[in-house]
């Protein structure tokens, strides 16, 4: 007789897979992230000395240590540098501080390519490495500055507005809109692009998808949509659901950031009281006198002012100069016992520039292009550059004593030449790539597989509101506005790449790892 053949339990493939996987998948990760902590752990032992940039830093000390509040600046960092500089009484503590939280940022650049593009780690490592050496980044690790700390927030809000398109969890989309606050608290910068997303990531979103697959169709008069949902009603009211409370949530939690900065300065609700003087200056090229109405204020305003309104590289003089049209402005709306109307002068400035911006709309969008072209007139450059190393600032004996009662260093001592500044300093082509990788972006996502359309759009909104705000809401060329491009560009291209890749190679997609 013969015996019948011994069965075997057969496991499903994607079973097997999904075991292996689920059993491996950190592991990569962890020694990813040992890697990128080697690597700013190598930078950081070579290059630990503190920069400053004179007089942000010492306003953001200056909070740390007196609980002073700026009206013209994020008070937020400045409460962040009392537990990574004062309370240990080092600024060392806060340079490795930020070192880990850009070690972060860069680590985040891979997981976001093998958590939500399926990513290999052949391409995911490389791309977080070279991240964690980016000149940018590097360097704003070591400033008593905003821009690591927001870089890393910008990291984490990019990581969840990811994380959010790929699974659609209302949880994640609060979590983001909680983030984007913080982010906008230590940087007001990022406001725009954080308001838009509030609107874009439901519109982006697994529950609005059906319905553009289902308008689309439509419109190519093909009838049903494939893969459209078999209840549109139901998707359009889930759809309306995380739409409204991404914006509530949103626009709440601003509206408290408002407050809180009316609370700590006493002025009304605002994000920022200085936000218009800023503005005009940086559209100083297009204003004429006409843009005041009354002519007693024109007067008062303009009479006085000695910056010259045409040339481009004057704009910063009006931020800061005597003569230039913040401080014009300023003595035109003093208070009755002589202080500045804080307020008042704000609303002004602002009422000014939206005036020439809408009597000379031409003129706007030309000035934007040639601030755009001056990043590519490298001696303009490089002497913005060297401003932000600290270079050609007068340092008061007050500041340096400060810094020795405090933090026990001189800053005569510092290292002016230090291998991350001269990195900085060196990297302006760099710089100038950044500057086209929204293009480049797009242009290689149009090549792409389109299983990640709505990553690309996130993704590539956000790289071009970066480059549109360089040019248009900045007083020249200045390489620390591109900071969150030298985040992006990593997780960007590694992306594209990945699925130009596959899409060349002749393989199917592959749908997004759970």
């Amino acid at each position: 007789m013969i015996a019948a053949p011994r069965q075997t339990t057969r496991r499903e493939p994607h079973a097997i897979a999904k075991k292996v996987s689920g059993n491996r998948d950190w592991l990569p990760l962890l020694y990813l992230f040992l890697a990128v902590l080697a690597v700013k752990g190598i930078f950081l032992a070579l290059d630990p000395d503190p920069k400053f940039m004179l007089g942000d830093s010492a306003s953001y000390l200056w909070t740390a240590i007196s609980g002073w509040i700026p009206y013209d600046r994020s008070f937020a960092y400045g409460f962040l540098l009392g537990p990574m500089a004062v309370w240990p009484g080092s600024l060392t503590v806060m340079v490795a501080t930020q070192t880990c939280l850009g070690a972060i940022a860069a680590w985040l650049a891979g997981f976001c390519l093998i958590r939500y593009f399926n990513a290999r780690l052949w391409i995911a490592a490389p791309v977080a490495l070279l991240c964690a050496a980016e000149p940018l980044q590097l360097f704003s690790e070591r400033m008593v500055m905003t821009e690591a700390v927001s870089t890393f927030l910008f990291a984490v809000y990019a990581a969840l507005g990811l994380g959010y398109l790929k699974r659609g969890s209302l949880l994640v989309l609060g979590l983001a809109q909680i983030v984007s606050v913080a982010l906008i608290s230590i940087r007001l910068s990022y406001l725009p692009i954080v308001v838009a997303n509030s609107l874009l990531l439901p519109l982006l979103g697994p529950e609005a998808r059906p319905m553009w697959t289902s308008v689309w169709q439509r419109l190519r008069r093909t009838g049903k949509a494939e893969g459209a949902s078999r209840r549109p009603g139901l998707n359009a009211r889930w759809f309306a659901i995380h739409l409204a409370i991404s914006v509530v949530l949103s626009q709440g939690l601003l509206y408290g950031y408002r407050l809180k900065n009316s609370e700590l300065t006493g002025f009304p609700p605002a994000y920022l009281y200085t936000d218009g003087p800023f503005l005009l200056g940086d559209w100083a090229p297009i204003v004429e006198p006409i843009d005041v109405r009354d002519p007693v204020l024109r007067k008062k305003i303009f009479g006085p002012l000695t910056v010259p309104l045409k040339p481009r590289a004057a704009r910063d003089a009006h931020h800061f100069a005597p003569g230039g049209l913040r401080s014009t402005i300023e003595a035109a709306t003093r208070k009755w016992d002589g202080s500045v109307d804080v307020v008042r002068a704000n609303e002004l400035a602002k009422e000014i520039a939206i005036h020439a911006a809408e009597r000379d709309p031409l003129g706007l969008i030309d000035l934007s292009a040639e601030t755009f072209a001056d990043y590519f007139n490298i001696s303009y450059f490089l002497s913005s550059i060297e401003l932000d190393e600290g270079a050609h600032h007068q340092v008061p004996t007050q500041f340096s004593d400060e810094i020795w009662k405090y933090f026990h260093a001189r800053y005569q001592q510092l290292n002016p030449g230090s291998l991350t500044q001269r990195w900085h300093h060196a990297a302006v082509p760099w710089y100038l790539f950044l500057l086209f990788v929204p293009l480049i972006f797009t242009c290689l996502a149009l090549m792409a597989q389109r299983l990640y359309a709505p990553q690309w759009i996130f993704l590539g909104i956000m790289a071009w509101a970066v480059v549109f705000q360089a040019a248009a809401l900045s007083a020249g060329p200045t390489e620390r506005y591109l900071m969150p491009l030298a985040w992006l560009a990593f997780p960007m291209m590694g992306a594209v790449a990945t699925s130009c890749a596959r899409r060349w190679s002749g393989k199917r997609p592959l749908k997004a790892a759970p």
